[in-house]
């Protein structure tokens, strides 16, 4: 389109704009946004609510200079100026206009007199009649209501109105329309040379150093009230018989039109606005300063019972069908897509508008008209996501356990239910942790705040040794426990070293008796040798003493 950009890099799935959007005319595609042309009304609410700026105006600041440049511009500027722009009048935004190089400035209010009075002429001969001021209703009522064309008046816009007397006046004349309306930048092509948004006026202003002048200085006319809520009836003439009605906001528009299909009305006239409160409320007149209060107040004080000259000039159009509507799958079709969605039974229908759609049959059409996936789901997500949590857990050999930090019980896996042979893990969640496996080993990782690996743990409750691992997830605010059963191992290990122990006593009992007969026999040696040398000395003596 040429109003909207879609960025859709910048996407963070939060489907903010699937759940503003009026008709759902957004796409998702591999996780990211598209705009469906074909659907889209330009009601702006992508805009409005997007915090990624994935939507975003099309700036048609560069188009308009070059149309300046011709020397024979004028300047069409709706009647919401005076709500956007705080404490200006027509004569204050004609001189800064002026001074930007437009050759002429009037205001749109002149187109909507022309409507107003073909109004009055349509509703005195016609039962039904629905406005076509608001571009947008009337992209609605062309994309989604075919069958209340004929219902819609056959009439420009004001805007499209005031564009063919200017061309009347001034053949040669290059004429941009300066709106508050998104939707006005793409359906006014076919009579302006270019759009201008009010913001986007305001930095042009901004940027070529033009200041309005806070003197206001205005000529009020009644037709401003066209951009307000009910500002059309306000300009009407009534009709005995006939009901007037004003409904402004997108999911009221849509909401009317819907009752008004289903049941036919008679003798009415529905003033429609797709913005709420009327075009004061459009995403363009968010950037204003002024509060939608005092934009509203300032449009009423400068809609006085003045009137518009009336120029004689042909206000008819034809209004066509705009697309084709999608195709509906049939109930078989959106009954097997609600099964693929985890969608079995009634109680399963959450209708959360997670996805941006209002119910989970909503969403199941959607994903069979390519227009969304089925990864938007939240529960269904959430739910695959489980699922496949559970099947990586309870398929681990190592038994894990999951708990808050105040140590309840979050999560068991089968493995180990089945290490100390529980067969029902319900009852153990929301317990605390030593209930299942009383130890002092979690106790000593929450008053320390340090995790413990592989921590060999008797856990009498169970007869069983296990090798414990502890680690706090900060993210997520939880203890994750590994458990490895070790108690075969364990008590193969410990009677070995039992034995072991067992056999060096021995040895140290036979290395001791030992050491005892040696130094008993030492000890017997040595009493033996002591009283040879005894004997022997005396043999030597005696021998000695003979030889003398």
């Amino acid at each position: 389109m040429n109003s909207l950009n879609f960025k859709g890099t910048n996407c963070q799935n939060c489907y903010k704009c699937i759940r503003k959007c009026p008709v759902k005319s957004i796409k998702f595609s591999n996780g990211q946004a598209n705009l469906i042309e074909d659907e889209c009304i330009l009601c702006g609410s992508c805009v409005d609510v997007c915090l990624q700026r994935v939507t975003q105006m099309v700036d048609q600041t560069e188009k308009v200079l070059d149309l300046l440049k011709s020397g024979n511009c004028t300047a069409s500027i709706d009647p919401a100026f005076v709500g956007y722009f705080e404490n200006v009048g027509f004569e204050n935004i004609k001189d800064a206009l002026i001074q930007l190089g437009f050759s002429d400035v009037q205001e749109t209010s002149i187109g909507a007199r022309a409507v107003a009075k073909r109004y009055n002429e349509i509703v005195a001969n016609k039962s039904f009649v629905i406005s076509s001021a608001c571009p947008s209703v009337n992209l609605l009522i062309k994309k989604h209501f075919p069958t209340l064309i004929d219902n819609l008046t056959p009439v420009e816009t004001p805007f499209g109105a005031h564009a063919k007397i200017i061309k009347q006046d001034n053949p040669q004349a290059k004429i941009v329309y300066i709106s508050p309306c998104l939707a006005s930048v793409e359906t006014s092509q076919r009579l302006a040379d270019a759009v201008l948004p009010f913001n986007q006026l305001a930095r042009l202003f901004k940027n070529k150093g033009i200041t309005l002048a806070q003197t206001r200085k205005d000529v009020p006319n009644k037709q401003r009230s066209f951009a307000v809520h009910a500002g059309i009836i306000r300009n009407l003439e009534r009709v005995d018989g006939c009901t007037y009605m004003a409904f402004s906001g997108p999911d009221n528009c849509v909401k009317v039109l819907r009752e008004v299909v289903k049941k036919p009305i008679a003798n009415c006239f529905l003033e429609l606005w797709s913005c709420a409160d009327g075009c004061i409320g459009s995403v363009v007149m968010n950037d204003s300063a002024n509060s939608k209060l005092r934009r509203h107040q300032a449009v009423i004080e400068s809609a006085t019972t003045n009137d518009c000259p009336l120029s004689k000039v042909d206000v008819d159009t034809v209004q066509t069908r705009i697309g084709m509507e999608a195709p509906v799958p049939t109930t078989a079709q959106i009954k097997d897509m609600l099964k693929k969605m985890g969608k079995f039974k009634a109680v399963d229908h959450l209708n959360c508008g997670a996805c941006g759609y209002n119910t989970c049959a909503e969403k199941a059409i959607a994903i069979l008209q390519g227009k969304a996936e089925m990864s938007m789901c939240m529960p269904y997500l959430a739910l695959s996501a489980q699922r496949f949590s559970d099947a990586v857990l309870d398929n681990t050999p190592n038994g894990i356990v999951v708990t808050n930090l105040q140590g309840e019980i979050l999560r068991i896996n089968n493995s180990l239910a089945q290490m100390i042979g529980i067969k029902h893990r319900t009852p153990f969640i929301g317990q605390h942790f030593n209930k299942l496996m009383p130890c002092e080993v979690f106790d000593q990782v929450v008053q320390t705040g340090q995790p413990v690996r592989d921590q060999l743990t008797y856990i009498a409750q169970y007869n069983k040794y296990f090798k414990i691992s502890i680690a706090k997830n900060t993210k997520t605010q939880i203890y994750l426990i590994y458990v490895r059963d070790v108690n075969t191992s364990t008590r193969i290990r410990l009677k070995k070293e039992e034995t072991d122990k067992k056999t060096m006593e021995v040895a140290d009992q036979v290395v001791d008796r030992q050491m005892r007969i040696v130094q008993e026999i030492a000890l017997l040696l040595g009493e033996t040798a002591a009283e040879t040398k005894v004997a022997l000395a005396k043999l030597k003596e005696s021998i000695s003493d003979e030889n003398k």
